[in-house]
């Protein structure tokens, strides 16, 4: 059979081999498959570029050929950079550095495997380089920034090799002026009578009225000084504040000596300072009950009634009012302090207030003011932000108005409420009477309340008119706190269906307190129960039980950041603390009130 080729051997099948990659040496290296084998696959690991051909591969590749293929580790530069900002009011310069090194990789050897996933492993890491303080300084010159330039600071902060912000340079401050100011002398408090006064004491009867004799001297004024100007990081000239006067006047039975200095008593009587005037001040006795045989009475010094104030009458007084007796359906108004010693019902009572309502409305003045100098400085970051591009007027107004709406949705209608009752005061002719600085602000704020409701906001060009309109709301604010007397105070016994209304604090000293109006400047505090009617207090209320739980609503509301305490809580109370409400729901028990990360919490007292 010599010379006879066998056909069969080439009817044996190839074994099917698949490809594999491997690293050798930093190097990619590729076994191709053999017979119908598959081809062995590629994938970039971290820290790892691989082109195939010209293209960068991002996933798994199918490699038939190792000469187009391109494996690189990376290796990232270190950097160090600086950045120079300039605070809002040019008075210092801040450095912020940032230093961070750099990285060399290179390829980790791998086995040869079908799907090989190439890796880099971190061999070198490259420190930063300090930053040149020679470019710092550079670049203060060519901004022309100076003022005192903190040269060690810059050292520090180039060399360290830490990320940071460094003060490399501020202004100089101005000097602030010294401010005019008033030194009372003599006691002008009044005050309830304690026991070394005298042996028998019933707190509920008298007070002690501060007096003086001619010649006592009631108070000295130093005159302001005016501060100096500094300088800012731009070397442009910053001016302080002027300084406030803080001078005070002669009233009635006062006398001025050393040159409007010093001022001294020429009568007998009581000290009064208010609103910058000195005066002494006499008093009045009406020895039976106010009524129809005595008419209204009306005294600019302090009115003591022995007997009752009876239905529709009126006691106006420029200080205090002290009524022995009751209080019925009648109006009593102080320029000072207002005691009750019996009972109070009906009618109206008002202590240290030219007009109803002022506490409430320089409080809401005030919220308004605040809000408004939020929003300016709001709209001043977005306008800086955008520094350099054009922002047309209405897109202005358009961005105030949305402003309002998403974080100060309030504002609105706190400006229409506050329109109203400043429209009352600009038309009260006796308020107004020879008073043209408050008539002029009054004009002033009204005009401001058309760009704060509906569409108002559109018509505002600028940050700028925002903080004109904060402050003159804050101006009249100030004002309407200096037309009353922050101490005057209310202290009556049970009082029923009346309203109350004080700038300093309130007492109620009866064993019952039902469906009142109360509004006190300060403090509220009720010895009995409380039951229905509204309560506001500036800072703090104080009671014993509030609330029925079945007859009408009690409402107590105070300030932001004031407190309230009870020592019962029906359900049913409604609380207010600035803006926000909280409802009881269960009877409660020595509780206090209090804001606490913008929303009421109450804790237990003992």
């Amino acid at each position: 059979m010599e010379g006879i080729i066998n056909t069969n051997a080439f009817d044996v099948p190839l074994v099917n081999t698949p490809g594999r990659l491997g690293i050798v040496n930093g190097r990619v290296r590729m076994i191709k498959p053999k017979g119908f084998g598959p081809w062995p696959v590629i994938i970039p690991g971290e820290n790892v570029e691989i082109f195939y051909g010209n293209q960068r591969i991002a996933g798994p590749t199918v490699i038939d050929d190792v000469q187009d293929l391109r494996v690189m580790a990376e290796s990232i530069p270190s950097e160090s950079r600086f950045e120079i900002t300039v605070s809002l009011d040019k008075m210092a310069v801040t450095l912020s550095v940032t230093f961070r090194p750099g990285k060399q990789y290179q390829l980790v050897d791998a086995q040869y495997t079908r799907k090989l996933t190439v890796q880099a492993e971190l061999v070198k890491e490259i420190p930063p380089e300090p930053i040149d303080p020679v470019e710092v300084l550079k670049y203060l010159r060519e901004h022309n920034l100076s003022g005192q330039v903190d040269y060690k600071e810059i050292m520090q902060a180039c060399s360290e090799l830490k990320d940071g912000e460094y003060v490399i340079a501020r202004g100089i401050a101005p000097r602030p002026p010294i401010d005019g100011r008033v030194q009372l002398v003599c006691d002008f408090m009044t005050r309830p009578i304690s026991r070394d006064d005298r042996e028998r004491v019933d707190f509920r009867e008298r007070m002690l009225i501060a007096s003086v004799e001619p010649g006592d001297v009631l108070a000295r004024w130093y005159p302001p000084k005016l501060g100096t100007p500094g300088r800012n990081v731009y070397g442009e000239e910053v001016m302080p504040r002027r300084p406030k006067m803080g001078i005070f006047k002669a009233g009635r039975g006062v006398k001025l000596i050393e040159n409007g200095r010093i001022a001294v008593a020429e009568i007998a009587g009581r000290p009064v300072y208010r609103k910058g005037v000195l005066s002494v001040n006499q008093q009045i006795i009406v020895q039976q009950d106010v009524n129809m045989a005595t008419g209204n009475i009306k005294f600019t010094g302090d009115v003591v009634v022995l007997g009752d104030v009876t239905e529709a009458m009126t006691v106006e007084s420029g200080e205090i009012v002290d009524v022995k007796g009751n209080v019925y359906h009648a109006q009593v108004r102080a320029g000072s302090h207002i005691r009750v010693g019996a009972k109070l019902i009906g009618g109206h009572l008002m202590a240290g207030l030219m007009h109803p309502g002022l506490n409430e409305a320089a409080s809401v003045l005030g919220r308004l003011g605040k809000d408004v100098l939020k929003a300016a400085a709001a709209v001043s970051q977005v306008t800086e932000s955008k520094k350099g591009q054009y922002l047309a007027q209405d897109n202005v107004g358009l961005l105030i108005k949305r402003l309002f709406e998403q974080r100060f949705p309030h504002v609105p209608s706190l400006f229409a409420g506050i329109t109203e009752f400043l429209k009352s005061l600009h038309a009260d002719k006796e308020l107004m009477q020879d008073n043209e600085d408050l008539k002029t602000r009054l004009s002033k704020a009204l005009a401001l309340g058309q760009y704060f409701i509906g569409a108002g906001p559109l018509y505002l060009e600028s940050g700028a008119q925002l903080e004109q309109a904060a402050a003159c709301l804050l101006e009249l604010k100030d004002r309407f706190e200096a037309l009353v007397d922050s101490s005057a105070e209310i202290i009556a016994g049970y009082c029923q269906n009346a309203q109350l209304e004080a700038s300093g604090d309130i007492t109620i000293r009866g064993p019952l307190t039902y469906n009142c109006q109360v509004s006190a400047g300060s403090n509220l505090v009720m010895y009995g129960e409380c039951r229905s009617g509204e309560y506001y207090a500036r800072s703090s209320i104080r009671a014993q039980t509030v609330g029925t739980g079945s007859m009408g609503v009690t409402r107590l509301a105070v300030g932001e950041g004031g407190t309230i305490r009870a020592a019962v809580l029906n359900p049913g109370v409604q609380l207010k603390i600035g803006a926000i409400p909280y409802e009881v729901t269960t009877t409660m028990y020595n509780a206090e009130f209090r804001i606490n990360d913008g929303t009421i919490v109450a804790r237990t007292f003992h």
